[in-house]
């Protein structure tokens, strides 16, 4: 295993090309694991903190060669131990206060001999507590993010199918409807203002959507009692009692295009959580589409059937995704078909 200080220039830049591509294809690998990728791709060690400045704090290899081969005077030993060790500065802190790159501090403190942090201390510096607190506090540009608007009653319905979302994270992956996951993206723009992006993750061939903000979970979080756990959500009370019919099939549209499906002659729609199933029944009874609600085993179930049934749900729900939503427009052309001939 060789070491990148021996690299070419353009070896060193197709490394640092493929971790950030590997950060933003899976968001959640850390530079412990991007560490691990690239020594098993390119056979060379890369250390932790240089990925790390890779990554947090923009650094890029030969940013500076213009400046790169100009004698730095090296601070004294004691000066840089008080910042790196005792004042918890980063190398690139470090390197900022000097006009040096992040790589020639590692070799001052290689020369006096000074330890470098390990992974855990690196992300303990301010620089990354700085970075990772405004992330998580991220505030909506859209000032009128806390009305229930369609959109909010959408993302809420699909938190109550197949988001996950806790205190700072609102996480969605898809395998195969991008269309789906595009327009919860939309959404949370359209109610907040920030652009989340959709990102492909390979290992898994799925479309992921991270969305971090403390501020933008508490929000969506005051509208349930229960969270929007599988066994435990619940309808918010201001869909649940509105007199809004779009509220109630926007929020619908969320939830079936989370767990809905049609076949044949039947538009069905599954959970493991009884009494939420109880509620979307409601709601749908309110929409005057009537359905039948059947429990099997732990799995609940409700089927809508009929023509005039069906014909309802398209008019006020439908699907947001394509293949759910040609194969009920399929089905409608059929029994319009049918009807005049």
């Amino acid at each position: 295993m060789s070491l990148y200080n021996n690299l070419s220039k353009k070896e060193l830049l197709k490394i640092h090309k493929f971790v950030m591509s590997s950060k933003f294809n899976n968001p959640k690998l850390g530079q412990r694991s991007i560490h691990h990728l690239v020594k098993k791709r390119f056979e060379i060690a890369v250390s932790e903190n240089t990925i790390a400045g890779w990554l947090y704090q923009n650094n890029i290899p030969f940013a500076n060669e213009a400046t790169q081969f100009k004698f730095k005077k090296k601070p004294s030993k004691k000066n840089l131990q008080n910042l790196y060790l005792e004042r918890n500065f980063s190398l690139s802190d470090v390197g900022t206060k000097f006009n040096v790159s992040a790589a020639t501090v590692i070799k001052w403190l290689d020369y006096y001999e000074i330890p470098r942090r390990d992974h855990m201390k690196s992300m303990n510096t301010n620089r990354i507590k700085i970075t990772l607190a405004e992330k998580r506090l991220k505030k909506p540009l859209n000032l009128n993010y806390k009305t229930l608007s369609l959109e909010k009653a959408y993302i809420i319905g699909v938190l109550c199918g197949d988001a996950f979302i806790d205190y700072r994270l609102i996480r969605l992956e898809i395998k195969y409807d991008k269309e789906f996951i595009d327009y919860f993206s939309e959404c949370l723009y359209v109610v907040y203002g920030i652009k989340y992006p959709v990102t492909y993750y390979p290992p898994k061939n799925s479309f992921v959507l991270q969305a971090y903000s403390q501020i933008i979970c508490a929000d969506l979080m005051r509208y349930s009692k229960t969270g929007y756990l599988t066994f435990d959500w619940e309808i918010p009370h201001q869909i649940f009692n509105s007199k809004k019919k779009s509220i109630i099939s926007s929020f619908l549209k969320g939830f079936y295009d989370s767990e809905g499906s049609f076949s044949g002659y039947c538009l069905s729609v599954c959970s493991s959580n009884l009494e939420g199933l109880k509620q979307i029944s409601y709601l749908l009874d309110k929409l005057n589409i009537k359905n039948t609600l059947a429990s099997y085993d732990r799995r609940h179930i409700i089927n809508i059937t009929g023509k005039g049934k069906i014909l309802k749900f398209y008019n006020f729900v439908n699907f947001t995704i394509l293949r759910k939503r040609v194969k009920l427009e399929n089905y409608i052309k059929y029994v319009r078909n049918y009807s005049n001939g």
